[in-house]
């Protein structure tokens, strides 16, 4: 017997169990082109792959007998010092195999950015269908041969997924699956070893508590996530700015600006390595309309400019979510103010545009409640109408 009836027993019994090349390849866990040199005889397998086809095969050793015989080698063989290096080479190629091109990673890393600078702008329910998508993409592409960067790239590229499936599942109220999404994106932090992940993830959890109204640990958090994050990144601004909202609803002026101050650094510091709409950088606007929101929630007459500026900005930008932001902001200053013909209007704008989320419905009615005992005003009876009529829907 000869090598090349082991190639003719190879192609036959690949044949009659009706797996394609990259069939054998994926379950022998060898290179395709590799798999495919051995069955047309051009490459002389180890015995540690005869052994890997054999077993892809089901052949129950009979490949492998075929094998030994064209190589006159006995099962027993014991291998020369000089045979490892072959081995430790098969090694590397096989480290080397990867089922994924780096345009569909390339691809894969831009739909992924798409999805997060469409967070403003398009409904949660239908990010959450693209997030999905492009999660079970990841999924497929870790099922089969990828290197080992090529996984960290994609394991990443899962990170950010879970982060905005988090944030999504946040502003539709729906906590259960918030909480998986958010313990997913702490994983795949900590497995790629991905500071700014991480503390993306902190930020989640710091808006969930925000939204649910509950400022010292919402601070807690902020100030938690602040450690952990990368210094100058958007994570950091981010933090910082949400820090000095919950100290703002806990009525700490000095802490507050002593926060903006900490997210005016970090934003100065970015690197402009995302788009300004990307949800996980932290642009001037957004900080305009954040620091709106945190005087506003302080108390502090200058929020009214801060926030009739971010208002006119957004109602420009088609970043819809950020306007009723900006309309919500701006009531409540005004309402605080006592004028409330004026909060009511844009409280008015900010139900009717039907933009509002339920992560953002409590400060919906914040404004209703803060403008309700002035009876008799159109714009307040106006509010009031709307107000009852999303309750009822």
């Amino acid at each position: 017997m000869n090598r090349a009836d082991f190639a003719a027993d190879l192609a036959r019994r690949r044949a009659a169990a009706g797996l394609s090349l990259a069939d054998l390849a994926r379950r022998a866990h060898l290179h395709r082109g590799y798999a495919g040199n051995v069955e047309h005889g051009h490459r002389w397998p180890t015995e540690t792959v005869a052994r890997a086809l054999d077993s892809a095969l089901d052949a129950d050793g009979e490949l492998l007998a075929t094998w030994e015989a064209a190589n006159h080698a006995p099962r027993t063989h014991t291998r020369n010092a000089d045979e490892y290096p072959i081995e430790l080479l098969e090694l590397a190629t096989r480290a080397e195999a990867s089922d994924v091109s780096p345009t569909t990673l390339d691809l894969l890393d831009s739909r992924v950015d798409a999805i997060a600078r469409a967070y403003t702008r398009l409904p949660p329910t239908e990010l959450l269908r693209e997030v999905r998508t492009s999660a079970r993409q990841i999924g497929g592409l870790l099922d089969g041969r990828a290197t080992l960067a090529q996984r960290r790239r994609l394991l990443t590229s899962a990170g950010w997924l879970a982060l905005l499936a988090a944030t999504l599942h946040v502003d539709l109220g729906q906590r259960d699956a918030a909480s998986s999404a958010r313990t997913v994106a702490g994983s795949l932090g900590r497995e790629t070893e991905h500071d700014e992940i991480s503390a993306w993830g902190w930020e989640v959890d710091t808006w969930t508590a925000l939204v649910d109204q509950h400022w010292g640990r919402a601070k807690a958090l902020a100030t938690a996530g602040e450690d952990l994050a990368p210094k100058g990144s958007p994570a950091a601004a981010q933090l910082a700015m949400q820090a000095a909202r919950a100290t703002a609803r806990l009525g700490d002026g000095p802490q507050v600006r002593a926060a903006l101050r900490r997210a005016e650094i970090a934003l100065e510091q970015q690197s402009a390595d995302r788009p300004p709409d990307h949800h996980f950088y932290f642009d001037g606007d957004k900080y305009e309309l954040y620091t709106g929101t945190t005087l506003s929630w302080l108390g502090d007459p200058a929020a009214e400019n801060i926030s009739r500026e971010a208002a006119a900005h957004y109602q420009t930008s088609g970043r819809r979510r950020r306007l009723t932001t900006a309309y919500l902001d701006l009531g409540l200053v005004l309402a605080r103010l006592r004028r409330p013909d004026e909060a009511a209007h844009f409280g008015v704008l900010a139900l009717g545009a039907n933009h509002l989320v339920p992560s953002n419905a409590w400060r919906a009615d914040e404004l209703v409640a803060a403008v309700s005992r002035y009876r008799g005003i159109p714009e307040v009876e106006e509010l009031r109408e709307l107000a009852a009529q999303r309750v009822l829907g």
